[in-house]
């Protein structure tokens, strides 16, 4: 399947070839009328030779015509004896003739005068009404019949373009021809010259087309940057500067969108929200009652009550968790002001917090710091409930007697939190699911909700920090988190 064009390159592509399209029909018109006004102009020169050349043999031709009615009316009033007896009338009579007979005049006397090369792409001949030639251009490469006007005929592969000139009253018909290849010439010449510029402008044009384009499509790179540079739960609306009229319907729309996505999630987190705080009175005082219950149980009914305290335990801690979600998606998406905080002094914190539940299980968890105070940007509050669910976890998951190590190290600047536990691990193929929402392991008889990886994926995420967790060999557990460190 094809990649779609995008609107950069379906521009391109319709701007440039209608572009080309549209050079091509002017160009073909161009040529068209070129070559109409290239005839006129040549049929015009033509005309205008063959009149100047009429011109120039009339008087010649008038003088000619009345000594041959002199002479004849001179010879009607003297008689041929008298043109018999006179050796100069007998020469006068003899040259007259001979001119009958023979060229009157060629242009053989300037052969040897160079020209220019069109010069010999032009001929000329003039006849006498009886077919007698006057005056003719030498090498003329066309004998051909009289025709009045305009006519082309072929000569030697070549084709002629011939204008015939009739002067009945001094009884003269002039041919005047061109070879058409010096109209062609010039023909190849003009499209040759539009060609060869458009082709060099070409380029230019290409990149002023593609400037011109990118500079028009900025407005929607821009919004498109906007939501590229946005996290997953930014929904605030795109307000953006000269959004040009085409796009805004678009932008008016994404708006919206964001607007009843934003309505939509605070809704659910205010269900959410409510729903565990109105679940935690209930549950302490069902805790309650059943450790009164406890206390006065005989030793069979003694285990169940345990148990219901058990369940009553998880529910709490889910309702906890529910409240600690609904706390970190609200600053998800309406943002926070992170302040510089001592990790190191939460994590003691959270340590004494929960040692009792690690001492009731035989844990003796150690501490280790390379260094004191150990300052990141973050919020206080959040950081207590992202270090007590992973102790918390770490404790949960440990064995009896179980190990628990929690390093902070610094490096260059980062800040790196391990919690390292025996616990039973994580499946491998579930690893990369575990911060998913209600994603537990294949560990049914250890408590837990399935949000408290979730909880801290989301705040880390608020504190621009990385979480990475993987199995310990030959078993355990080992959480990381990294921070960037402030000095």
């Amino acid at each position: 399947m094809l990649k779609p064009l995008s609107i950069r390159q379906r521009l391109l592509t319709g701007v440039f070839g209608s572009f080309i399209f549209i050079w091509l029909i002017l160009a073909i018109l161009d040529y068209n009328s070129s070559s109409h006004e290239i005839e006129e102009v040549y049929d015009a020169s033509l005309a205008s030779y063959a009149r100047i050349i009429a011109s120039l043999i009339y008087h010649e031709a008038e003088e000619e015509r009345e000594l041959e009615e002199n002479f004849a009316l001179l010879i009607k009033e003297l008689g041929n004896d008298i043109l018999l007896k006179s050796s100069v009338l007998s020469g006068i009579k003899k040259e007259l003739e001979t001119t009958m007979k023979d060229d009157y005049m060629t242009l053989n006397v300037t052969s040897d005068i160079k020209g220019h090369n069109y010069e010999t792409q032009i001929a000329f001949i003039i006849k006498r009404a009886s077919g007698e030639v006057l005056l003719r251009s030498r090498d003329i490469p066309f004998q051909t019949e009289f025709k009045n006007g305009f006519f082309n005929i072929e000569v030697q592969e070549q084709s002629w373009r011939i204008f015939g000139l009739d002067l009945p009253k001094i009884g003269l018909k002039i041919l005047v021809g061109e070879n058409l290849e010096v109209r062609n010439e010039l023909q190849e010449l003009l499209i040759s010259n539009h060609l060869w510029t458009f082709i060099l402008l070409l380029p230019i044009l290409g990149i002023v087309i593609w400037i011109a384009i990118k500079q028009g499509l900025l407005p929607l790179e821009r919004v498109t940057q906007n939501i590229a540079n946005r996290t997953p739960r930014s929904l605030l609306a795109i307000e953006l500067d000269d959004i040009p009229k085409e796009i805004s319907p678009l932008i008016d729309e994404l708006n919206s969108l964001f607007s009843r996505i934003e309505n939509a999630l605070d809704n659910e987190k205010r269900f959410t929200a409510n729903a565990a705080h109105e679940l935690r009175t209930p549950l302490a005082a069902l805790k309650v009652h059943a450790q009164v219950i406890e206390l006065n149980a005989n030793e069979k009914n003694r285990v169940y009550v345990k148990q219901m305290i058990e369940s009553i335990d998880r529910s709490s801690h889910l309702v906890d968790q529910l409240l600690t979600l609904s706390k970190t998606e609200a600053n998800l998406n309406k943002g926070i002001n992170l302040q510089l905080v001592d990790l190191v002094s939460i994590v003691r914190t959270q340590l004494g917090e929960l040692a009792s539940t690690a001492i009731e299980k035989g844990i003796n968890p150690t501490f280790e710091v390379d260094q004191e105070p150990s300052l990141i940007k973050g919020d206080e509050t959040l950081l207590h409930a992202v270090i007590r669910n992973l102790i918390d976890n770490a404790i949960r998951y440990s064995d009896t007697d179980g190990q628990l190590e929690v390093v902070i190290q610094h490096s260059k600047d980062k800040v790196q939190l391990s919690i390292k536990d025996d616990g039973p691990g994580i499946e491998e193929n579930k690893l990369e699911l575990m911060t998913q929402r209600f994603q537990r392991g294949d560990h049914p008889d250890k408590q837990g909700s399935g949000l408290g990886l979730f909880i801290v994926k989301q705040i880390m995420t608020i504190f621009n920090g990385k979480l990475k967790f993987f199995n310990k060999s030959p078993n355990g557990l080992i959480v990381i988190l990294e921070f960037t460190q402030c000095k």
